[in-house]
């Protein structure tokens, strides 16, 4: 995985994304390399990314390529 995404959302959005890649995975296509969590509520998004965390996500971001 090379991308993560969080975001909010509806279930809605949340099956659409999910056809999509089936379908694409039918047709044989290279599916992207990358990972997407959706929230509904953005409370709990903000639960999630604390002042730390988003620290982490930046260090993380500008040091591409690297194992951590």
């Amino acid at each position: 995985m090379s991308k993560l995404t969080i975001k909010t959302g509806t279930e809605d959005d949340f099956f659409q994304r999910g056809r999509q890649l089936a379908r694409a995975a039918d047709r044989n296509e290279a599916l992207p390399s990358e990972s997407t969590t959706s929230f509904e509520d953005p409370a709990d998004v903000v639960k999630l990314i604390t002042t730390a965390r988003f620290a982490l996500f930046r260090a993380i971001k500008g040091m591409p390529g690297q194992n951590f």
